[in-house]
């Protein structure tokens, strides 16, 4: 897999949140862009299970998933994952990065 889907996977077990249905929620929304960046034909074998429904790319075939229908579950589970992300004390520990593009006066 990418070097995105190993570093989701070392940063949620850096966050101590680690279990597989997170990194997947975290990796599927990047595999059906890159499915549909090429034509719609996955890349990579990968399964994901949300809310009851099996989703399964199989690597150099077609994806059926990328309806209106399903982006919304697959969004929805992602921005979930992101809140409990950055409600974790070790991401609210990071200190604010200071903008050195704007002019205070």
């Amino acid at each position: 897999m990418s070097k995105l889907f190993r570093f989701t996977e070392d940063f949620i077990k850096h966050l101590e949140i680690y279990d597989e249905q997170k990194h997947k929620v975290l990796n599927s929304t990047y595999l059906i862009r890159n499915s549909l960046h090429n034509n719609g034909y996955a890349y990579h074998d990968f399964k994901i299970t949300l809310r009851g429904k099996s989703y399964n790319f199989i690597k150099g075939k077609r994806i059926d998933l990328s309806g209106w229908d399903n982006l919304f579950i697959f969004f929805d589970e992602l921005i979930y994952l992101l809140i409990k992300i950055a409600r974790n004390t070790k991401v609210k520990d990071i200190s604010l990065v200071p903008t050195t593009n704007i002019q205070e006066s």
